[in-house]
This record gives structure tokens, C-alpha cells and sequence, in this order.
């Protein structure tokens, strides 16, 4: 199954039902709209009942920091099909700015959630043991 808005074929998907295939296959499609820029959180605002966003004037500078990150992001996995996106993400961002009236730029992109505990922890370094979202932003911006 594949998602069509207008003319343009979005990539296709393998399910089982219907159903899923519908869903996987919008969800490729609005996640690249997304990141290409043309489809407005306004719209999705209207479906869910959530408040749009703020205007871009009105934006301070961590809601500026906060949309790079999220456009950073939605255009990484936009790219990926195999795997669903289910759930709530940690994401965290490094921007780079290089004057005040820079806007920035997105330098270095992390998610995660979690700690390693236990026996799993490894001392020697063959193991991430803190994959927070920070800490992999922060390893990202140091390789």
C-alpha cells in the first residue's frame, strides 16, 4: 500500500491488513511532508483538538532551538520505513549559532531514553551504558 497526495507516490509498505497498511503508509507520507516543510502543524491541529503553534515572530529562542531540533529529526526518520515510530520519543539538539541574529543551525542530534544496569554495564567501553538523549547528542557532537 502507498500514500498519494496529489500526484506525487509516496514509498510503499507491507502489511498484513488493510488497516495497518493505511496507517504505515500515511505515516511515511505526513512524516516526509514534514520535513520537507509543507505540511503545517495547523493542520494536524485541527484534527486533534491541540493548540497550533506560535507564530514564528513570537518564537523565543529555546521554541527556536526546539523546532530545529524536531525538523532535524522528522527529516531523519522520514527516511526510514522499516520500522514504526510508536510511542513517545527523547530527542535532544546541539545548535549552532553564530551571531544573535543567527537563527542557528542543527549540529548534532540524539535520542534515547534509558540507562544500562546490572550485569549488562560494561567497563571496558563495548557497551553505550547512558543512552539518554543528551548524552548521545553531546557523544554525536564530539566525533
Amino acid at each position: 500500500m502507498a500514500a498519494f497526495v496529489g500526484k506525487r507516490k509516496f514509498p510503499s509498505v507491507t502489511c498484513h491488513n488493510k488497516k495497518d497498511g493505511r496507517k504505515e503508509a500515511c505515516d511515511i507520507a505526513m512524516r516526509q511532508l514534514v520535513a520537507e516543510g509543507q505540511f503545517q502543524a495547523e493542520n494536524a491541529a485541527s484534527n486533534t483538538g491541540s493548540i497550533p503553534p506560535v507564530p514564528a515572530a513570537n518564537m523565543t529562542h529555546f521554541d527556536t532551538v526546539a523546532a530545529l531540533t524536531h525538523r532535524g529529526f522528522t527529516a531523519l526518520v522520514s527516511q526510514i520505513t522499516a520500522e514504526s515510530f510508536a510511542g513517545r520519543k527523547v530527542i535532544a539538539g546541539l545548535v549552532m549559532k553564530r551571531s544573535a541574529d543567527d537563527v542557528g543551525v542543527l549540529v548534532s542530534l540524539g535520542t534515547g531514553n534509558r540507562c544500562i544496569t546490572g550485569q549488562q554495564l560494561s567497563l571496558q567501553g563495548n557497551t553505550v551504558n547512558d543512552s539518554h538523549a543528551e548524552i548521545i547528542t553531546r557523544r554525536g557532537f564530539l566525533r
